[in-house]
């Protein structure tokens, strides 16, 4: 018999804010799913099987599938050494990553310390990338942590409709750590929606999570996989599901529209504009829908990210008037020898005028080493360099940086922030 070592005792469970003596068996997280899964192996052996083999595949030999059987079964099922809750930026927006150094590290989002349920979903994801390695050898093809958990919440193994839902995300990057990176395998946003569900049918509500947290500032690290994903789902949801999800994301676009204002805080004469970036997104929005509901999903992820790069502008100018800037033009063009320089919002803090831009992320999430990482560095430069020409400051906002983006900009001596910084 193959034998799998485990630990479930000597687990040490830390946080950035407490540390205690260890995450154990007794801890109710780790007892709850060892529960679970327990119960499934239990009561029906057959389909703990199969979610087993689904997961993990070829890797996975008779030998070793009775051995990860008898250990649920126990209530023992391979736990790694450690889980740490980590701050939100830590994780670039995800809810939890596992790290297979040093017997293996889950990483949780702090915010899942006051949702339990969600808590479980991640967590059950992150043992599943732990198993994967436990088994050894190359890493399962697909999210083998989502599969795993998407089976043991539904209690047995997905349709090839669901499994490819699974599977559709890529999972992998990398975390900084008291100052090391570290690669890990992410639990992404989405997934704790979709698991809640449990039923293709239902994937709309998923989509509707997925884009509405989108349009309250989630980091492009994730939008450009969840866009996707979302827009994905939609061909087999039915037509009145899909009615129902534009329905919600319109009904959060005209919340975002009216909340930011625009209209009431921009000076008299260019109230014309914030009327012009309100109709552009309303038409964009409508061209979306059009799109989406004949089918035609690369034009419409097309427009979904020139629709969400203008919500964007506006949020961040709404936030800015919020915390007590005083909003002084918006969508602003320079011209300049051979072409222009465009400001999405200018505004004045204090005694000092700001030009920002805003980003959705794409341009910031480049690493060095690329033509294009440079380009992009070199006109953030040259923008500061015009702003400053004109007496005043230079700031970038954007959704999510990439770690050598972040070094660039400091290097720079460019100020930029977060985006759901202020949105949040």
């Amino acid at each position: 018999m193959t034998s799998i070592s485990f630990s479930t005792s000597s687990v040490s469970y830390q946080s950035t804010n407490v540390r205690s003596t260890g995450f154990r068996s007794s801890d109710p997280a780790l007892a709850n799913f060892q529960a679970r899964a327990a119960d499934l192996a239990t009561r029906d052996p057959q389909a703990f099987a199969a979610v087993l083999s689904q997961a993990f595949g070829s890797k996975l030999s008779p030998e070793l599938q009775f051995e990860l059987m008898r250990q649920a079964q126990d209530g023992f099922l391979p736990m790694p050494a450690e889980l740490r809750f980590v701050d939100e930026a830590t994780l670039s927006g995800a809810l939890g990553a596992y790290s297979a150094v040093k017997g293996g590290t889950i990483y949780l989002n702090e915010q899942l310390r006051n949702d339990p349920a969600a808590m479980q979903a991640v967590l059950a994801q992150e043992i599943g990338h732990h198993l994967d390695t436990v088994l050894g050898g190359p890493d399962a093809a697909g999210d083998e942590g989502r599969v795993f958990a998407a089976g043991l919440e539904r209690g047995g193994p997905l349709s090839e409709g669901e499994l490819a839902l699974a599977i559709s995300l890529p999972d992998h990057g990398v975390i900084t750590v008291g100052g090391r990176q570290v690669d890990v395998e992410f639990a992404l946003p989405a997934v704790l929606v979709w698991l809640g569900q449990g039923a293709a049918q239902t994937v709309p509500d998923a989509v509707i999570g997925t884009i509405l947290a989108q349009l309250t500032g989630i980091p492009y690290t994730w939008v450009d996989r969840l866009v996707d994903f979302g827009l994905n789902l939609i061909p087999g949801a039915g037509q009145l599901d899909t009615a129902k999800k534009l329905g919600k994301i319109g009904e959060a676009i005209d919340t975002i529209i009216d909340a930011a204002r625009l209209g009431d805080r921009l000076p008299r004469g260019l109230v014309g504009r914030a009327d012009g970036l309100i109709n552009d997104i309303r038409r964009s929005w409508g061209q979306f829908q059009e799109q989406v509901l004949a089918g035609d999903f690369n034009r419409a992820r097309a427009t979904w990210g020139a629709l969400i790069g203008k919500i964007r502008e506006l949020q961040v100018a709404g936030r800015i008037a919020d915390l007590g800037g005083t909003l002084v033009d918006i969508n602003k063009t320079f011209p300049i020898p051979g072409g222009r320089r465009e400001f999405d919002v200018i505004f004045q803090q204090g005694n000092a005028t700001v030009f920002a831009e805003v980003k959705t992320g794409g341009a910031t999430l480049l690493n060095r080493g690329s033509d294009r990482f440079q380009r992009t560095l070199d006109n953030f430069i040259a923008q500061r360099d015009f702003a400053v020409s004109q007496g005043a400051g230079y700031r970038l906002y954007a959704d999510d940086f990439s770690n050598d983006m972040v070094r660039a900009l400091r290097e720079a001596g460019i100020d930029f922030v977060q985006s759901g910084t202020i949105l949040r």
